[in-house]
């Protein structure tokens, strides 16, 4: 599908005669009676960049007369650079003419007449890197070494006595092969040392001759209808004759690895020309099949797998090919007249192009046959003719040479002395309309002929096409699509420089209708290249002059389409704007967002102003993109980007580089497209407010993500359909495929999901298998607020019973297409909330139509509503048993039959049951004799069975409580009801069911007395003595509730209870010491000291007990309360002087161990960045910590293999499973000890010394009200100076603990701040940098805590101000 578009077309002037204007002797030529004959040989050269041009020129017709031979050095540009150059960039220098052939030189008689042609000629031109010299062979024998710059002598290396009449050297340039006069072929070195020479006429077939293997006669062979008759008939004798064209010379060509060269010969003794294969030793390999009528031009495929040649018949001209072996291998036929001439045939660099320089008759009013390049390429067996160049006016092309490094440049030379190069690529020629009735049609253009095909409706394989133009007068060089009728007009740009406008019809699917052809006379010495058709009124296309001197120019022609008459359509005005920068590289008009561009070779970027026919600069590219478009953001529609893709696969928007393995693209409504030298299609999404954002997402982000899709090897974009999902890709085959992108699927699917079309949005997904949760999840609030909108629209069981069961988490989506989540519900919420909402879209619906998805709706939720369920399908019972079936085996599929039983058992419908059991295949002997002993039970008591079968104790229990009560007031017998009970209380033991019990038999008090005191027991079974106390005391068992609330020390509960009890005095002084000893080993001193002193009326226990506890203000309190100031000066003030020697010794330990703490963890700091410079320094490595652990790991595991398996070896996965997760819990185990002890040189070292450091602080922290109150009662009775050294004790140590933890915390808080950068884990980021390098690997995979900031110091005070 693709087309051959000119993007470059550059001139030098000045190759002829040392630069004489080209004007000036192209009047000599006019007015000389005998015009100058002329002669060119081309050699390009890729390491100088520079053409080396051979020029021959005779005055008069007379062989004989003398000829000036003219080396000319042209310098040429790479790429698409440069700018028009003049006549000073070329240089020449002639060359000696070589001395005339003697007349007895030893010519062979069948070469003499070629001989007699070339006298005194050049035969061939090559220019030789390594020897700065330009190799010049003439046919008379000499071969000429010149130096490239001209300034040194010229250098005859050697002549060959019989004359030469063809040279051609290999690709490398290290052999050359020359055809003599005497028709032998001989090659030398580069050094010009023969290798060998052979006769170039010979019998023999060469070193591949095939081989007879003996299948048999053609007389014994069948011939299908033909009979006998065919086996038997001679084959007709094929006529050998020559072309009336052949030159008669003979011609050589390499092919492009220089492993084999093809020699063309003519055998005058058969009279025919005959192909011949060498090796590079002159070995003959094969002879090519014998073909009538060859002719002289001669061309390898670098690729090797075909030669090329031509052949004429007399009803048609073909260009023929041969296989290495010398069989033919497939033709095409020129589409020339008969009297057309092939002169030269070559291949480009890459085999991608073959290029015939042809020579068609005189036409009337011609007084000279004209001569014309073809540009021919191939694509699924057919040969298209892309491109025709010809020649300016009152010129002729002289020759042409592909470039060596740009596979599609080509040089023409011109018999003016006018250079052209003319750069090409492959490009798609398709509407930029992104209109709904754009048919996205793709013109391929093939010489006269347009194949056409629009993609939005049907896919042509080519070479085929849904329609065609045919007839043209000329080949077609560009084809452009108008903005008429959805984008589908077309313009083509013809080889003679016409313009001819065609109207769509039918969207595509018929040929389209001539208006005509634009009536625009070109300036002579004009060529017209690219156009563009912007709209009905405005054609638009680039020009080049033959002047070099005269920039390129963009031609604005204003179209006159009402007044077409005899198909010839009036031009207003034209406006000729120059292109800056000299020449224009690509034109482009976008009919989707109304611009046009031009592009220079410099790789500028100007936008055309068309109401003020002018060019304002847009963009620049950083290289020269032969393809480019642009479009407008969706999220900002008035910026508009410029996108271009250079020759070496950079993609850039605007000045920006999105990727550099880019091998096409294509704008899309919402996308732009591209495919990547990685084999894939990438979408970048135009939903975006600035071009900064346009961006590819790296491939390791983008696993499960809809902008990337696997595409076949070498895959290019031809269209991608507006306003659709299709997209077109060609394969390097040349076959089409058409795909629907999961992007644009998606795309086209939230489309309609907003303007709520939920049935071609889910029918669209079920058809290209996407996952339906994008129907809720593309918002989820929208679904629910329309769901009975989407029941309506869907309208089939089917399909809402497929979308139903394929719900499922919405990580599940954002996985898939993170870009377009909406809202964040859990897994539940979601799929519960649908089912819930369709359920209500359903009401006023026909149930029997719809009780598939009513179930589903139930069967679906999380968990499971299957109660729900059956209960629909219970009241289908009273409906219509056969639907009741239908629904019973629909559930059946959607749920655990298993489950559904038990459900219909729960239900204690015994139909439904063996209706379940059933369908779903239960052998009967598992659930018969069941139902059959549950018929035999009383109702509750049936209950009761099947609630315990279920397990369903709490109903269970219920039905046992019936059981009780029905009983009683059936039989009015106390002792079966109290049995009943008896068998309800042993149940509510068995199964904990406490709480259910007691409630059952709240207004029995006997029943419900017992069942307090049971729950009691089983509390104090279980150590919640307080809640025991509790039952008993409900139970009226006082006495065990006392003893519970005694042994819990609820002092306030268990007092209470000894008053309604009326314990004695002596009792409850018992009770009181119990108490209050209990409440001081718990630590709850002023309890103690109340009881001491409410229930003892024991001032000097209470006072102990509060000094104790440190509460000296209230010990002092009590004792000055009962008068008793002595017990200050006994147990107070000691106790006082004791707690002062505590805290003391307990901020001096506390003191010691941080300063201890602080040193290690400088120690262990420097050992760390010891160690990390020697492993950048390369003196040691890491991973030479973990071999000794490793080693030791494996000697454990051989001992417990050998140990527990002896020699043979375990091969069960699950003991694999079960032994590694062992192995990894017990190192958990001993990784926590370590962590826990911080052992020296392990790598928790530095983790548990910085949160030593850290319980440091929040023990001082802990300590200030301590310090406050026992330093406030020293100093209140006297001890001042005790006070003020404990004072001064706890405040020395604050301002050391604050300056010893500076620079403690300030890494971890730098690696912190770089991890939350990065994305990673704070903590884990902090710890990965600090602990690295501690003794034992990877911080990161041992997962170290470090703190991220110092510990606060608190503010509370902690001494007075006059002891400061």
């Amino acid at each position: 599908m693709r087309s051959l578009l000119r993007v470059g077309d550059r001139l030098v002037d000045g190759v002829v005669d040392g630069g004489v204007a080209r004007r000036q002797r192209r009047r000599l030529q006019q007015q000389q009676q005998h015009p100058p004959q002329q002669h060119f040989h081309v050699s390009p050269d890729a390491d100088t960049r520079c053409l080396f041009v051979v020029v021959e020129d005779a005055v008069g017709d007379d062989d004989t007369a003398p000829r000036s031979i003219v080396l000319v050095r042209a310098p040429i540009e790479r790429g698409a650079a440069g700018s028009k150059s003049s006549s000073s960039a070329s240089t020449s220098f002639p060359l000696e003419l070589p001395p005339a052939p003697p007349a007895d030189s030893p010519l062979d008689p069948a070469a003499r007449a070629a001989v007699s042609l070339l006298a005194r000629a050049v035969v061939g031109v090559q220019h030789l890197p390594d020897l700065d010299s330009v190799c010049v062979a003439y046919a008379a024998g000499d071969i000429l070494l010149v130096p490239s710059s001209g300034d040194g002598p010229e250098n005859v290396v050697g002549t060959v006595d019989s004359g030469i009449l063809a040279m051609e050297w290999s690709p490398d340039r290290e052999l050359v092969v020359l055809v003599t006069g005497a028709y032998s072929v001989l090659v030398m070195t580069k050094d010009f040392d023969v290798i060998a020479e052979t006769r170039g006429i010979t019998e023999e077939y060469g070193a591949e001759e095939f081989v007879n293997v003996g299948w048999g006669k053609k007389e014994t062979q069948f011939h299908g209808k033909a009979g006998k008759a065919a086996a038997q008939a001679k084959a007709p004798e094929v006529i050998q004759a020559l072309s009336e064209d052949d030159d008669r010379l003979p011609r050589v060509s390499w092919r492009g690895d220089g492993s084999y060269f093809v020699c063309s010969l003519i055998d005058e003794t058969q009279g025919k020309r005959v192909l011949r294969v060498y090796n590079r030793d002159v070995v003959l390999q094969s002879t090519s099949e014998s073909v009538p009528h060859l002719e002289h031009v001669l061309s390898w495929r670098p690729s090797g797998n075909l030669i090329a040649s031509t052949q004429r018949l007399p009803h048609r001209h073909d260009v023929v090919f041969f296989e290495r072996n010398g069989l033919r291998h497939g033709e095409f036929t020129l589409r020339e007249p008969a009297t057309t001439k092939v002169l030269e045939l070559e291949w480009n660099q890459d085999s991608t192009a073959l290029a015939m320089l042809l020579q068609r008759a005189p036409t009337d009013g011609s007084a000279s046959a004209q001569r014309c390049l073809q540009i021919w390429t191939t694509g699924n067996y057919h040969w298209y003719l892309k491109q025709e160049i010809r020649a300016f006016d009152n010129d002729s092309i002289a020759t042409f040479a592909w470039d060596p490094e740009e596979s599609l440049r080509v040089y023409v030379v011109f018999t003016s002395g006018l250079l052209r190069v003319l750069d090409f690529v492959f490009d798609i020629q398709t509407s930029s309309s992104g209109s709904d009735e754009c048919s996205a049609s793709v013109a391929v253009n093939d010489g006269s002929t347009i194949l056409l095909t629009p993609f939005r409706s049907t896919n042509f394989p080519p070479p085929m096409s849904a329609t065609k133009i045919q007839g043209l007068v000329a080949s077609v060089s560009h084809v452009a699509f108008g903005g008429g009728v959805g984008g589908d007009d077309i313009a083509t740009l013809l080889a003679d420089d016409s313009i001819v406008l065609w109207r769509s019809q039918g969207k595509g699917r018929q040929a389209p209708k001539l208006l005509g052809t634009v009536d625009f006379a070109v300036p002579d010495g004009t060529v017209l290249r690219q156009l563009e058709w912007f709209d009905d009124s405005t054609a638009i296309t680039l020009a080049s002059s033959d002047d070099p001197a005269k920039p390129e120019s963009v031609v604005i022609l204003n179209l006159d389409l009402s007044s077409i008459q005899k198909e010839r359509i009036p031009v207003r005005q034209s406006h000729w704007i120059a292109v800056p920068g000299g020449i224009a590289y690509r034109l482009y008009a976008s009919l989707r967002s109304r611009v046009v561009l031009v592009e220079n070779s410099a790789g500028s970027v100007y936008k055309l102003d068309l109401e003020r026919q002018a060019l304002g600069l847009f963009c620049h590219f950083p290289t020269p993109c032969p393809w480019l478009s642009c479009t407008a953001l969706v999220g900002d529609p008035t910026t508009i980007v410029a996108i271009g893709l250079s020759d070496r696969n950079a993609l850039y928007i605007n000045d920006h580089l999105v990727s550099q393995e880019v091998t096409s693209f294509t704008v899309h409504d919402r996308h732009v497209i591209l495919t990547t030298l990685s084999h894939s299609a990438r979408f970048v999404s135009l939903d975006v407010k600035s071009e900064g954002e346009l961006m590819l997402e790296p491939l390791d982000l983008m696993a499960q993500d809809e902008k990337i899709r696997r595409v076949e090897r070498g895959s290019k974009i031809v269209v991608a359909v507006p306003k659709d999902m299709k997209l077109v890709l060609q394969m390097p085959r040349g076959n089409l495929e058409t795909v629907y992108p999961r992007a644009l699927v998606l795309q086209t699917v939230r489309s309609m999901l907003d303007r709520l079309e939920f049935r071609d949005a889910f029918l669209l997904c079920r058809k290209h298998r996407i996952d339906m949760n994008v129907l809720v999840d593309h918002n989820v609030s929208l679904f629910v607020a329309n769901a009975k909108k989407f029941v309506r629209d869907l309208d089939d069981p089917d399909h809402l019973n497929l979308f139903l069961s394929g719900l499922s988490a919405p990580d599940a989506s954002a996985s898939k297409w993170p870009a377009y989540m909406g809202e964040n519900l859990k897994h539940n919420q979601k799929v519960n909330l649908v089912c819930d909402s369709v359920r209500l879209g359903l009401e006023g619906e026909d149930t029997l139509r719809y009780i598939s998805t009513l179930l589903t709706t139930f069967a679906r939720k999380s968990p499971p509503d299957l109660e729900a369920a059956m209960s629909r399908v219970k009241d289908l019972k009273t409906v219509s048993t056969a639907e009741t079936e239908s629904a019973l085996k629909y559930l059946i599929f959607l749920a655990d039959a298993d489950k559904l039983y038990d459900v219909a058992l729960g239900m204690y419908d015994f139909q439904l049951v063996v209706l379940v059991a059933q369908f779903s295949q239960k052998d009967p002997r598992e659930y018969l004799p069941f139902l059959t002993e549950l018929r035999q039970l009383s109702l509750h008591r049936q209950r009761f069975r099947i609630d315990d079968h279920l397990g369903r104790r709490e109903s269970a229990i219920g039905h046992l409580a019936r059981i009780v009560n029905e009983q009683e007031a059936a039989t009015g017998d106390e002792a079966r009801g109290n049995e009943a009970f008896a068998e309800f209380v042993r149940y509510m033991q068995t199964h904990g069911l406490y709480k259910r019990g007691i409630g059952l038999f709240e207004g029995d008090l006997e029943r419900s007395n017992t069942l307090f005191e049971v729950f009691g027991d089983y509390l104090r079974e279980t150590a919640d003595l307080g809640q025991a106390g509790l039952m008993y005391y409900m139970a009226g068992q006082k006495g065990k509730a006392l003893d519970m609330y005694r042994k819990d020390a609820k002092w306030v509960e268990a007092f209470a209870v000894a008053a309604e009890v009326g314990l004695d005095k002596a009792e409850t002084d018992r009770l009181a010491d119990d108490l209050s000893a209990a409440l001081v080993e718990l630590g709850k001193f002023s309890d103690a000291a109340t009881i001491m002193q409410d229930y003892r009326n024991d001032a000097y226990g209470a006072v102990r007990a509060l000094v104790k506890g440190t509460m000296w203000a209230e010990a002092a309190r009590v004792a000055l309360k009962h008068g008793l100031p002595g017990l200050v000066e006994e147990v107070v003030k000691p106790g006082m002087l004791e707690g002062m020697e505590a805290l003391m010794e307990e901020i001096k330990e506390m003191h010691d161990s941080f300063l201890k703490h602080r040193e290690r963890l400088n120690s262990v700091r420097q050992k760390i960045a010891e160690r990390q410079a020697k492993i950048d320094a390369g003196e040691y490595d890491p991973l030479l910590d973990s071999v000794d652990m490793m080693s030791d790991t494996s000697s454990m595991a051989s001992s417990v293999r050998s140990r527990f398996t002896g020699p043979s070896s375990v091969t069960g996965g699950s003991q694999k499973s079960h032994r590694s997760a062992a192995s990894v819990a017990k190192s958990r185990k001993k990784a926590e000890r370590q962590r826990a002890s911080g052992r020296l040189g392990t790598v928790y070292e530095e983790e548990f010394l910085v949160n030593a450091l850290c319980k440091a602080v929040a023990k001082s922290n802990s300590l200030r009200p301590d310090v406050l109150n026992l330093v406030t009662a020293l100093f209140k009775y006297g001890y001042r100076r005790e006070a003020k050294e404990l004072q001064h004790a706890f405040g020395n140590t604050i301002p050391v603990f604050k300056s010893r933890l500076e620079g403690v915390f300030e890494p971890y808080q730098q690696k912190a701040a770089a991890a939350a950068a990065s994305g990673e884990d704070a903590a884990l980021g902090a710890g990965a940098g600090a602990g690295a390098g501690a003794g034992a690997g990877d911080a990161k995979g041992l997962q170290l805590k470090f703190p991220t900031a110092a510990p606060a110091f608190s503010d509370e005070r902690w001494g007075l101000e006059v002891l400061e």
